[in-house]
C-alpha cells in the first residue's frame, strides 16, 4: 500500500470518537461493573475485548500510513486475518446468547428471533465490508474507505444504548436516531468523493450496509425474517 496525500490524522480522530462513544453506551451497562462483572458469561467479555482491538486497530492504522511505518500498517494488517474472524464468531456466539436468554425468560420463538435482528445482519455486513477491505487491500482508495464502513457498524450498539440508557429514549426512537446519524456520516464522506468525481465510490457500500440492518430491525416479524433467523436458530443455535 502507498503513501497518498490523504490527511489521515482525521480519519483517526474519527475512530477515536467512536471509541468514545462506545465506552459512553457500554458505561451503564458493562464497563461500571469493572473489576467483579458479576453477572456476565465470558463470551460477553471476548466479544468486548475484540471489539475495542478492532477499533483501535482502525484508530493506529492510519496513523502508520501517516508517519511512513507501513511495514507495521502491513503486520497488523495481516493480524486481521484472524481478529476479523474471531470477532464475526464472538458476534454469533453474543447472539446466540441473547436468543437462548430470550427464549428462557419465557418470550416465545417468534419474540427470540426477532431480537436476532439486533445481531445478524451486523454480522453479515462486518464479514462483507471486510472482505471487500481485504480483496482490494492493493488498491489503497477503496481498501482505506472498506475498513472505514466497518467502522460505521460499531456506532449504533454505542449511540443506541447511550440514547436509550441516558435519555430513557424508546427502541424505535433509538433506531431512528442512530440509523439518521450512520447514513449522514456515509452521506456526508461519501459526497466528498463524489465531488472529487468518484461517485461509485465504497461508502455506497456502507450506507447500504447499514440500510440493510435497520429494514431487518423493521421488519422482524416478517415472514422473511421469521424464516430466515429461525432457520439460523434451528441449524446453528
Amino acid at each position: 500500500m502507498q503513501k497518498t496525500n490523504t490527511n489521515y490524522i482525521p480519519i483517526s480522530l474519527f475512530f477515536v470518537a467512536i471509541l468514545g462513544v462506545l465506552f459512553w453506551g457500554f458505561h451503564k451497562t458493562y464497563t461500571v461493573f469493572f473489576p467483579d462483572f458479576k453477572g456476565f458469561q465470558f463470551v460477553q467479555h471476548l466479544h468486548g475485548a475484540l471489539m475495542l482491538a478492532w477499533v483501535l486497530c482502525l484508530i493506529v492504522q492510519p496513523l502508520f500510513i501517516r508517519f511512513n511505518k507501513v511495514h507495521i500498517h502491513r503486520i497488523i494488517g495481516k493480524s486481521t486475518y484472524v481478529l476479523a474472524p474471531l470477532l464475526s464468531l464472538s458476534i454469533f456466539l453474543v447472539s446466540r446468547m441473547v436468543y437462548l436468554r430470550t427464549l428462557s425468560t419465557g418470550h416465545t420463538q417468534a419474540e427470540a428471533v426477532a431480537v436476532m435482528t439486533n445481531s445478524i445482519p451486523d454480522l453479515i455486513d462486518f464479514i462483507i465490508l471486510y472482505s471487500l477491505g481485504i480483496i482490494y487491500r492493493k488498491n489503497n482508495f477503496r481498501h482505506m474507505r472498506y475498513m472505514i464502513c466497518t467502522s460505521f457498524l460499531m456506532i449504533g450498539p454505542g449511540l443506541g444504548r447511550g440514547l436509550a440508557l441516558n435519555f430513557n429514549l424508546p427502541d424505535t426512537t433509538v433506531t431512528i436516531i442512530n440509523s439518521v446519524v450512520i447514513i449522514s456520516i456515509g452521506i456526508f464522506l461519501w459526497a466528498q468523493d463524489a465531488a472529487k468525481g468518484k461517485w461509485l465510490n465504497p461508502y455506497i457500500a456502507g450506507i447500504l450496509a447499514i440500510v440493510f440492518m435497520r429494514l431487518c430491525y423493521f421488519n422482524m416479524y416478517s415472514d422473511a425474517w421469521q424464516s430466515f433467523g429461525s432457520f439460523i436458530a434451528r441449524n446453528f443455535y
